[in-house]
């Protein structure tokens, strides 16, 4: 159990839980019946102000349910509003020339205005490995004749693909022009030869970088290889991608000039995202292979948004090789993914959890690069696009599947022996995937209070905590994908006359295919 909790939360707490990349230690991470019980203790977990020099300095984030009002009171402060964001009721506000970013952001939190305020936040690239020419497979001639290849193919094979069963689901679809393939990433060589049977909708440039709208322009090759994954035609060239007739859309998050992902580039994504699927009338699943340490109040309402409106969001567990919370793989309602090897084991590499949905391949992938070119990859950056290339599929065959219903499908069909933290529910199997589908076990818990700055905890009934959102007067919090159970919901706040922290609690019973409405007042 955490230990050394003390009023500290007072600055984190106090009008808004901004969002955090919290580093943690792996003794700092509960486990199994270890779980952190208190809630209270759980704020020391999703504290940020350790990240403020790595956050944008010129910029924050703030809640409003008057946007509109937002302007003359900000040309007070000497400040304006950069963006808005009215699908979810954020906004980008300048930070004051000759005022410090922590300094400004605590004077917005004291607006009655604001309901949350945060940082912008940074994103990062999971570390991943890449071959060179002079490395080879360690793959032992047993192992050759197990994998059924011959010892001058091992290099290039994509073991994954026979891994996951695709070659039987290609015989049931090959995927759906109404059903596209987000790649939010570093951007995704569009022109790669592998791509030329492939069909490109809305590429967009997310970020403040002064490049051109639609320039997806991949310097580091990330994202290029997590498209070829995913989505590379198998018919011709040199690889095949789960998925072979969905469109895919490229949106680059990483901004070149300045070498970074923000909070702001990602919401802008989803919502470009959210936009096109309302106009065009068709269903998107997104690949995030990216991630940190930390809860993000603004990203995790846009998430929110976008999987009310049907949008499936696959990302990868990270790189931590233990017990550590990736956010966003940590978030109620997404689908986390773990690396497996040809053996189906869990990546050495590969971080374990509870919240883990199914693992996929993720050594040794081959793949698309820039440069015409292909390398192999590893990492939970390259498990994420297998299953993302086969919920396209999923979707192909069956259009009208809610996000909680899909991730119920892609648990409830992986090849396993049941749940465990390193590989979730099992080996992604997508010809299972494909067939009859299976029963929704998950509900989940809509959460509104009167009170500012405060912080919502879900554990269910063997001490686990399952869910957590902040919130703030008059908002309301869905935890989703809840299984079907008995949970305890905690709201900790700080009294605003003692300043002493204080916890409401509320057992509640989720059934599946339903959400549940509460209120917890003070």
């Amino acid at each position: 159990m955490l230990k050394g909790f003390k009023i500290v939360l007072v600055l984190t707490m106090v009008m808004a839980l901004a969002g955090c990349n919290t580093m943690l230690s792996e003794q700092d991470i509960p486990r199994g019946e270890d779980e952190a019980s208190d809630p209270a203790e759980f704020a020391d977990m999703i504290s940020n102000e350790h990240l403020y020099d790595e956050a944008d300095q010129g910029s924050i984030l703030v809640k409003s349910d008057d946007l509109s009002g937002l302007e003359p009171l900000l040309e007070e402060l000497d400040s304006e509003v950069l963006n808005e964001y009215p699908q979810i009721d954020w906004a980008q506000i300048a930070v004051p020339t000759g005022q410090e970013m922590p300094e400004f952001l605590q004077e917005a939190r004291k607006l009655e205005q604001i309901v949350l305020a945060q940082p912008n936040l940074p994103q990062k690239l999971p570390e991943y490995q890449e071959r060179t020419d002079q490395e080879v497979l360690e793959y032992t001639e047993q192992d050759l004749d197990v994998l059924n290849i011959g010892a001058d193919d091992y290099d290039k094979y994509l073991w994954g693909m026979e891994s996951i069963n695709a070659p039987g689901a290609w015989e049931i679809t090959t995927g759906s022009d109404e059903v596209v393939v987000a790649i939010i990433d570093t951007g995704v060589q569009m022109d790669h030869p592998e791509f030329a049977e492939n069909e490109f909708v809305a590429p967009f440039n997310a970020t403040d970088d002064g490049w051109p709208e639609g320039d997806v322009t991949d310097l580091s090759g990330h994202g290029t290889h997590v498209a070829g994954t995913a989505v590379a035609d198998g018919r011709t060239g040199n690889i095949a991608g789960v998925s072979w007739d969905n469109p895919i859309m490229p949106i680059r998050v990483m901004n070149y000039v300045d070498g970074v992902i923000l909070s702001t580039y990602t919401i802008e994504g989803i919502l470009h995202i959210v936009d096109y699927m309302q106009e065009h009338d068709v269903r998107v699943v997104a690949n995030y292979s990216i991630g940190g340490r930390g809860y993000d109040p603004a990203m995790k309402d846009a998430l929110d948004y976008a999987l009310d409106e049907g949008l499936i969001w696959v990302t990868s567990a990270g790189n931590d090789g233990k017990r550590v919370p990736n956010l966003p793989a940590t978030y109620n309602g997404l689908i986390s993914v773990a690396a497996s090897t040809p053996w189906d084991d869990k990546a050495d590499f590969s971080t374990t959890g509870s919240w883990n949905s199914v693992a996929a391949p993720g050594v040794n992938i081959w793949s698309t690069v820039p440069g015409e070119d292909y390398a192999h990859m590893q990492g939970t950056s390259m498990s994420s696009p297998h299953v993302t290339g086969a919920v396209a599929l999923l979707l192909s065959e069956n259009p009208d599947l809610t996000a909680v219903e899909v991730l119920n499908q892609v648990e409830q069909t992986a090849r396993g022996e049941g749940f465990t933290e390193e590989l979730g529910h099992g080996i992604l199997d997508v010809e299972a995937l494909l067939g009859d589908i299976h029963p929704v076990n998950y509900g989940g818990v809509d959460v509104q209070t009167n009170l500012p700055g405060a912080q919502i905890t879900v554990f269910d009934d063997n001490g686990n905590m399952v869910g957590f959102a902040a919130v703030g007067p008059d908002l309301i919090r869905r935890i989703h994908a809840l299984e079907a159970g008995d949970y305890t919901v905690n709201l900790t706040f700080i009294d605003p006359e003692t300043w002493e922290t204080e916890t409401l609690q509320e057992d509640i019973t989720i059934v599946p295919e339903d959400v549940l409405e509460i209120e917890m007042e003070f």
